[in-house]
């Protein structure tokens, strides 16, 4: 698929009145807690406002399928994306403590990308970006280990890893043989995702990021975004 088909493709989607309400909570959120400032406060509705454009999105999810929601559970890449979904609004609640709750946070994101895997075919054959995922792989874990005091935390760190790249390997791989926007979409999705946590763990472990919580958020709620939107074939 070439760039222009794609730009047509992502603007056609856009104006879908089932994304307003993403639209609508997503302004909502940076106006109300101003994330390029800095971190939110630790309260119930700081939480609240932060899941609301995830659950929006399992929304949309949910309006790609006609009738009762058994009709979602019966596609398989729908079902599991919007479970996705569901389950990564709980992990955005946790990570409201970034400090008392990180771990609870990051193993329901690593249940989030167990299900964003089930979505995605088995990989078949070789990826041409196989062995860049390898590679990235050892040298965040190479990086990371001089900076995790904890060997638990570093191996929790390392399962996630494995986790979102595995996740992110099968999104591309399904690009790669299908050529198709869903698969595109899903594919820069899952990409995002990666650099959305790579920026936590620089910022957490290695060096503070100017405007750290803002551009997460951003790549974060944009990850989400394209891979719900891979749910509209």
């Amino acid at each position: 698929m070439d760039m222009d088909m794609m730009k047509t493709k992502l603007l056609g989607y856009l104006p879908k009145p089932t994304l307003y309400p993403f639209y609508g909570t997503l302004l909502l959120y940076f106006v109300l807690y101003q994330p390029f400032i800095g971190y939110p406060p630790i309260t119930f509705f700081a939480a609240f406002f932060k899941i609301l454009p995830v659950l929006s999105l399992a929304y949309f999810v949910r309006s790609t399928v006609k009738g009762k929601l058994s009709a979602l559970m019966d596609n398989d890449y729908k079902k599991f994306i919007f479970i996705g979904l569901l389950t990564s609004s709980l992990g955005d609640a946790f990570l409201v403590a970034r400090t008392a709750l990180f771990i609870p946070g990051m193993l329901v994101f690593g249940v989030a990308h167990l299900f964003y895997i089930l979505a995605f075919e088995p990989s078949s054959g070789k990826s041409r970006l196989q062995n860049l995922y390898i590679l990235g792989y050892l040298a965040l874990a190479v990086t990371l280990h001089a900076d995790i005091d904890s060997f638990i935390m570093f191996c929790l760190v390392m399962i996630y890893m494995t986790l979102i790249l595995v996740m992110s390997w099968r999104a591309t791989n399904t690009y790669e043989r299908t050529k198709t926007f869903p698969a595109l979409a899903a594919c820069v999705g899952s990409m995002l995702f990666i650099f959305s946590d790579f920026l936590i763990a620089v910022d957490k472990w290695k060096f503070s990021v100017p405007f750290t919580q803002f551009f997460v958020m951003i790549t974060y709620y944009s990850a989400q975004f394209f891979l719900a939107l891979s749910t509209d074939r």
